[in-house]
């Protein structure tokens, strides 16, 4: 079996440590086994490792997360890079198409999961029999993961599934789907036996292959990833889960949380307190200091404090779902640094030198490192190549970079690079 794990988003209700070049789930804010801290994707690659679920893992994703991943999964984790945001249909077509071309066979099982899922270990044994569902010719052409809820939640989607039960397979038949009721609807609908959907599916390769073919008109990787930026944006959940019939559920009861907010991140921490914080007379409240400078809290009780380069947020741990609206109307290019996404030194240094007219920076990036995408300043600039090579991504533009190469970034453009050998370069804020 072979797992995609899709690595997309930013979510702006974990403002100000995520923003749209730097994710949620790449925050280190978890506390791993050995008691170092870890991301979400670290947590739930290591968990899948652990469990030996599946041969392969998978990170489908966009130019601006892969140097996170190699830097908190390792360089040699397959990555499957989409070239434009086209929304999750594209990204799991184009992931099935990249196993397709690299050998595996059309009958494996593929599951495709959210990178961003906090759960425990009985989570994967029920992903193990997804797995089997999908093996099982006479059971469904797609198997869903539900979640017996806990309460009724306005924030999830629930599927409602038959009332009989496949003996052979422990699976039920999925009747219908409801996205996002309200606490009164969600109300009756868990009383009726619905489930979470925790948006994690299974498929044989053939399917998907299949049915991404109908749609994009190819089966070749190559060609698909050169039309991949006139595709429509098409969403999974709509395209294909809502879609059909012959789909099946199979039944999590355990500890699950689709963490979106500060007030369900929070109660996965063990950490109270992270970065340079002093506090006092402080109950049941999260702070965490992004920055290097102190940060005192004098009785705040059940808040969420969070300072970083992006900004502050003080919040009440009930209202941090509301937070979005207010984020919306900042603008601001956003800083993509962060100690909690990596805690490795600094791979970019500078000389600044300025003029009347000229800002003038000598740069130098290590040998196989990677700066993921920043939001170029409100100025053009001149980027000239004195040493060392690498590749450079403005948009979804790819520049070599050579000795003597010239490049100009565009301002308002978003751009990463990556070296290959020890990069020195000249650039000129024109």
């Amino acid at each position: 079996m072979k797992i995609i794990l899709l690595s997309g988003g930013a979510g702006k209700r974990l403002w100000p440590l995520s923003n749209s070049v730097r994710a949620k789930q790449f925050l280190k804010l978890l506390t791993s086994p050995s008691g170092r801290r870890e991301s979400m994707i670290q947590r739930i690659v290591r968990q899948i490792r652990t469990s030996g679920l599946a041969e392969e893992i998978v990170v489908a994703t966009g130019l601006s997360q892969i140097g996170l991943i190699e830097r908190q999964l390792g360089n040699k984790q397959p990555i499957v890079t989409e070239p434009a945001r086209k929304d999750t249909f594209p990204a799991v077509y184009l992931a099935c198409l990249f196993l397709y071309q690299n050998g595996t066979p059309r009958d494996e099982p593929i599951l495709v999961l959210p990178c961003d899922t906090y759960a425990s270990d009985g989570y994967f044994s029920a992903l193990s029999r997804m797995g089997n569902a999908v093996n099982d010719d006479s059971a469904a052409n797609m198997v869903l993961l539900g979640v017996k809820p806990t309460y009724p939640s306005s924030k999830y989607g629930y599927i409602i599934p038959e009332k009989d039960e496949k003996s052979s397979t422990g699976i039920r038949m999925i009747k219908s789907f409801v996205e996002k009721p309200d606490v009164s609807e969600a109300s009756i609908l868990v009383q009726e036996g619905a489930l979470w959907n925790t948006g994690v599916c299974g498929f044989k390769l053939d399917y998907l292959l299949k049915l991404g073919c109908e749609v994009f008109k190819t089966m070749d990787y190559s060609i698909f990833m050169e039309k991949y930026s006139e595709l429509p944006k098409l969403n999974f959940s709509y395209e294909v889960l809502a879609k059909g019939n012959n789909k099946a559920v199979v039944e999590y009861d355990g500890d699950w949380n689709d963490i979106g907010t500060w007030n369900s991140l929070t109660s996965e921490m063990k950490m109270q307190e992270i970065g340079k914080v002093i506090s006092e007379d402080c109950h049941e409240s999260m702070i965490i200091n992004d920055l290097n400078i102190p940060l005192v809290c004098v009785g705040c009780d059940n808040k969420i404090v969070v300072a970083s380069s992006e900004g502050i947020l003080v919040a009440d741990k009930e209202q941090t779902e509301n937070i979005r609206h207010l984020v919306d109307q900042i603008v601001t290019n956003p800083i993509n640094y962060s100690k909690l996404c990596d805690n490795s030194k600094e791979v970019e240094k500078f000389i600044t030198i300025k003029g009347t007219s000229l800002k003038i920076r000598f740069c130098t990036i290590p040998t196989l490192r990677s700066l993921d995408y920043h939001i170029n300043e409100a100025v053009d600039e001149l980027w000239i190549i004195i040493g060392g090579t690498g590749e450079l991504s403005v948009e979804s533009h790819i520049f070599e970079l050579t000795p003597m190469s010239v490049v100009v970034i565009p301002k308002g453009s978003s751009y990463g690079v990556r070296t290959q050998s020890f990069l020195n370069m000249i650039i000129v804020a024109l």
